[in-house]
């Protein structure tokens, strides 16, 4: 008796939570992410980006990561009812290249696609990860042009002063710089991923140990051991250069990094970037310049991406390719430490609207006008006194409310209260969109 209350307990508390890793939204948290994605889109729009969208679930096989340096499998991963072994899509850029490379190849001349999505990974939530999750992000298709790579920096640069961010950083590398330099050491394959997990995980300790365990002469693990340490402004390109020895690879990687760090002054963009010959990412189908993006208060990475030029090749279509994904969540944690400047953008008007018996129809005509002018426009529809409906309207970050009622000789009043600081702005569009009514203010 006592284990099946118990477990009627357990199914009461369940049914009141979201699985680990997924989260709700009130309408106050939703607004803020919204806002955030309608700046980013409209910054897309104006670099000339056009969106794409792509279906949550694909083939498990088209998802399936080429290589990287993690353990965990991150796909969620089942058969549906038609015995078709799917999952849902743990990023994008692979479901977009599919598409391009099936649909769009005559587009990419170059193609410059944009999206803002949910995406799902089973990770670990106590350490901060959630398993569903929105970017935004974009994708430059057709062109190996280093001026490609400092684009997509510089617009994801712009993107996150757009979300108002102020106190963030990006951290440029390349992939070539680290491939090459162990290349020109000689290390294996097997050798070379477990010093990549290494450095992935920033862990000099067990860095060390590898190094020590490889039995390399000490001038090359001191050139292994220095991936660790190589980051700061431009300069330390000279540092890479010297390091890099006879590799071209490693060499080449230094002089198209030098490339794009020139472009990001151009931009304006250079005062918050730092070089980071060390860098990596999980994946391997990163072939070149790789980023990513860090803000003050949150633990994790707030943005990334790269070139690879190597993915769409799995679909039959050899076409390389950069771009990059922003973390709304992160985003949103990052505003909410107070790394963020107050937008200036004060969005609509939205006003409350209530009415006494027998005037229903001017009030709803006037709504009806009042959201034709872009107006929120909010009917009370349980007829409460007006002074709960005003503090009802404070609350909510309501403009005014509108109240209709029959004035001293029958006719219909309607009274207007204004909450706004830019009351003379409302006033005036009342005005102007209710040109016929008589205001009272």
């Amino acid at each position: 008796m006592q284990a099946g209350a118990e477990k009627w307990c357990d199914l009461v508390s369940r049914r009141k939570q979201t699985p680990s890793g997924l989260r709700d939204y009130t309408p106050s948290e939703l607004a803020i992410r919204r806002r955030l994605e309608q700046r980013i889109a409209a910054v897309f729009e104006r670099w000339g980006y056009q969106e794409l969208m792509t279906p949550t679930l694909e083939f498990a096989d088209v998802l399936s990561p080429s290589g990287g340096y993690s353990d965990t499998d991150p796909m969620y991963r089942f058969s549906d009812p038609d015995g078709q072994f799917v999952a849902l899509r743990p990023e994008m850029t692979t479901p977009i290249a599919r598409l391009v490379s099936t649909r769009l190849r005559s587009e990419v001349d170059p193609g410059r696609f944009w999206y803002i999505a949910n995406v799902f990974r089973y990770a670990d939530p106590q350490v901060g990860h959630r398993r569903e999750f929105c970017q935004a992000g974009v994708e430059i298709i057709g062109t190996r042009s280093v001026l490609a790579d400092a684009e997509s920096i510089a617009l994801c640069v712009d993107c996150l002063h757009g979300c108002g961010l102020r106190d963030f950083g990006i951290d440029i590398g390349h992939m070539g710089f680290v491939n090459g330099l162990m290349s020109d050491i000689g290390l294996e394959d097997s050798e070379a991923t477990r010093v990549k997990a290494a450095l992935l995980r920033q862990d000099l300790v067990a860095l060390k140990s590898i190094v020590a365990g490889l039995r390399l002469p000490q001038s090359e693990s001191d050139r292994l051991l220095a991936l660790a340490d190589l980051r700061g402004d431009g300069s330390i390109l000279e540092r890479g250069r010297e390091i890099a020895g006879r590799s071209r690879e490693a060499l080449s990687a230094i002089a198209e990094l030098e490339s794009v760090v020139r472009h990001l002054e151009c931009y304006g963009a250079a005062d918050v970037i730092s070089v980071d010959l060390g860098l990596l990412k999980r994946l391997d189908y990163y072939t070149g310049v790789i980023f990513q993006g860090h803000a003050r208060g949150v633990g994790y990475d707030i943005c990334g991406g790269g070139r690879y030029d190597n993915l769409l090749r799995q679909f039959g279509f050899d076409c390389p390719s950069t771009g990059f994904a922003i973390g709304i969540e992160r985003v949103m944690a990052a505003v909410e430490q107070g790394g963020a400047a107050q937008p200036d953008d004060e969005g609509p008007f939205a006003c409350v609207i209530t009415f006494e018996d027998g005037h229903a129809e001017a009030a709803l005509a006037d709504a009806r006008l009042l959201r034709a002018r872009g107006f929120v426009v909010e009917i009370e529809l349980d007829g409460r006194p007006v002074e709960a409906v005003c503090a009802r309207a404070r609350r909510n970050g309501r403009s005014c409310v509108l109240s209709y009622s029959s004035g001293s000789e029958g006719r219909l009043q309607c009274q207007v209260r204004v909450f706004s600081p830019r009351a003379s702005d409302v006033k005036d569009e009342l005005r102007s969109a209710l040109s016929l009514r008589d205001l009272v203010f």
